[in-house]
C-alpha cells in the first residue's frame, strides 16, 4: 500500500491497491496464503537483530551515563528518552540492511521475489554496499516519534485531569489519552514512515523504465504530494496504528488504581512505542 497507490495505475491492476482489504484480496489470489508472508524470514531476523541491538546500546548508555552520576540518582524522563532516542538510532544503524531487504521482498512481484540472502546479494551488485542503508535518514529521524508520544500523553494528562478535577487517572482515561496521543505523534512522523518505505522499495521490471529513482525521503514527499495530494503520505496509516494503541494502552501503564508507575513503567512505554514505528 505504501508503494503502490491507486493512482499508479487503474483498479484492476492485480500489483495496485485500492485499501488494506483490495491489498488482501489481490494477493489472495495471484499468490495465495504464502503471499501474506512475504519476507517473514527476514522480518523476523529484522525484528530480532533490532531488539537485540537497542537493547544492548541501551544498556551500554545508560549504565555508562548512570555510572557518570552521585550515587542513588534516579534518571529524568528526558534523560530516559534521550537515552533510547541515542540507542534507537545505533540500532537503526546496525539493522537497517535487513529492514531493506525485508521490504524488497514484501514489495517485489512474486515471479521477481528472491530469498534473502539473494536479494541481499542482487542490492548489492546493482547499488552497491550503501543501497542496504537506504531509508537510513528517515529512519534516524522517526527515533523521535516516542518522545513526541510521550510529551503529547504528558501534555494532555494535565490537561484531562485538570478538566475533570481528578488528581488521578483512570485506566479508560489512560488509553483514550494514549490513544490521542499516539495517532497524534503518528501524524506527524507518518510520511517519513512511508518515505523510508519508498525509498527502500525497487520497482518491478515492468515500472522500472518509467519510474524515477527517488534521492532522497524530501523527493519522495514531494513526489507523492503531487501526485496523490496530502492522503497519499498517510496510506494504510490507521491500520498499523491501530494495533499499536490498543495493545500500548493495554500493558500496564497505570496501576489497578490508575496512577502513573515509575521509572520502569515509563522505560517499558517508551520500548514498546520506539518499536511500534519501525
Amino acid at each position: 500500500m505504501q508503494v503502490r497507490s491507486k493512482t499508479d495505475a487503474n483498479a484492476s491492476d492485480p500489483d495496485v491497491y485500492q485499501s488494506t482489504t483490495d491489498a488482501v484480496q489481490k494477493i489472495l489470489k495471484t499468490e495465495g496464503l504464502p503471499g501474506l508472508y512475504a519476507g517473514l524470514l527476514s522480518g523476523l531476523l529484522g525484528t530480532a537483530s533490532q531488539n537485540f541491538a537497542y537493547f544492548y546500546w541501551y544498556t551500554f548508555i545508560r549504565s555508562g551515563y548512570i555510572s557518570r552520576q552521585p550515587s542513588g540518582v534516579a534518571l529524568s524522563t528526558l534523560t530516559e528518552l534521550l537515552i533510547g532516542a541515542g540507542a534507537g538510532a545505533l540500532a537503526q544503524i546496525f539493522t537497517i540492511p535487513v529492514a531493506v531487504v525485508t521490504t524488497r521482498q514484501q514489495t517485489m512481484p512474486l515471479g521477481e521475489r528472491q530469498d534473502l540472502k539473494s536479494t541481499a546479494r542482487e542490492i548489492v551488485q546493482e547499488e552497491g554496499w550503501t543501497g542496504l542503508w537506504k531509508g537510513l535518514k528517515p529512519s534516524l529521524v522517526l527515533v523521535v516519534n516516542p518522545a513526541i508520544t510521550y510529551g503529547m500523553y504528558s501534555r494532555i494528562q494535565e490537561l484531562v485531569l485538570k478538566a475533570f478535577k481528578r488528581k488521578d487517572m483512570t485506566p479508560g482515561l489512560v488509553f483514550l489519552v494514549g490513544a490521542l496521543a499516539k495517532t497524534l505523534a503518528t501524524v506527524v512522523t507518518y510520511p517519513y514512515i512511508m518515505a523510508k518505505v519508498r525509498l527502500q522499495w525497487k520497482p518491478s521490471k515492468k515500472d522500472a523504465e518509467t519510474h524515477k529513482p527517488y534521492t532522497g525521503a524530501i523527493d519522495v514527499l514531494k513526489r507523492v504530494m503531487a501526485k496523490e495530494g496530502i492522503q497519499g503520505w498517510y496510506t494504510v496509516s490507521w491500520c498499523k496504528d491501530g494495533w499499536t494503541i490498543f495493545i500500548g494502552r493495554s500493558l500496564g501503564v497505570t496501576n489497578s488504581r490508575g496512577k502513573r508507575t515509575g521509572a520502569l513503567t515509563r522505560s517499558f512505554y517508551f520500548l514498546f512505542f520506539h518499536f511500534s514505528v519501525f
